[in-house]
């Protein structure tokens, strides 16, 4: 008897183990495979995402204002070197012109003779007209871009710029706005040079008679004159202090 009942006691538990042994096996390869799905899940999504996800993304939105304020500052720069250039090619030309009238100044003063002034206005006559076009060349670059140029920031850009850029920009349109100024005088002063020029051209060339162009000259001298004058000033009050270089 007790063989028998030992034998029915074995016999269930030998057919519970077989039963359980394919679960197990199941059990694992579920987990196997959801580990799997999950790894194939994290691999797949684009390196960028995860980077984004570890460094904090940057919107497209964000990534427009930088760009404003990038294009914004860049802008400004090339204003202000063109606007240096500008100023460099009117003190040039500018310069011929203040001989040619200083030697008139002195001539009318009794400090030099005729011929002494006419040396000079000869002198002076040489690549003026070059320098002319070479600042309405680099005075055309600047005001075509002038509009905007060094604008502060707009409210909702200037809060998201760093501290250096708006101050920067604020500086910059300062000092352009200045040495627009001096730019203006400058023009006046280039025009009356230019249009001299004109006229001794004309006299060369038998268009105008003698007196016709004593007359011309003796305008554009007295012009020329008040012209450099406050030329000088706003060349003297006006510091380029833009730190955009």
């Amino acid at each position: 008897m007790s063989k028998r009942i030992a034998g029915r006691h074995e016999r269930p538990r030998r057919i519970v183990a077989g039963a359980l042994r394919p679960l197990r096996v199941a059990g694992l390869a579920l987990i196997a495979l959801a580990i799997a799905i999950v790894w194939v899940q994290v691999r797949g999504e684009p390196e960028a995402t995860h980077f984004a996800a570890a460094a904090g993304s940057t919107t497209p939105a964000a990534s427009a204002r930088d760009r404003a304020i990038t294009d914004a500052v860049d802008s400004c720069r090339v204003s202000h070197l063109r606007q240096e250039s500008a100023l460099s090619s009117a003190a040039t030309s500018l310069a011929l012109w203040r001989k040619h009238i200083e030697a008139m100044n002195l001539l009318v003063a009794g400090k030099i003779t005729l011929s002494v002034a006419q040396g000079f206005w000869a002198s002076s006559r040489v690549g003026a007209m070059q320098a002319v076009t070479a600042f309405n060349t680099a005075d055309a670059a600047y005001l075509s871009g002038r509009g905007t140029a060094c604008a502060p920031l707009e409210q909702d850009l200037a809060r998201f710029a760093q501290p250096q850029q708006v101050q920067q920009l604020d500086a910059c349109h300062t000092s352009l706005a200045r040495s627009d100024r001096t730019l203006t005088l400058a023009r006046a002063g280039v025009l009356t040079w230019a249009e001299h020029i004109q006229d001794m051209e004309a006299l060369r060339l038998g268009q105008i008679t003698p007196a016709q162009a004593v007359t011309m000259w003796q305008m554009s001298w007295r012009s020329g004159n008040e012209q450099l004058r406050r030329y000088d000033q706003a060349v003297a009050s006006a510091s380029q202090n833009c730190p955009l270089n």
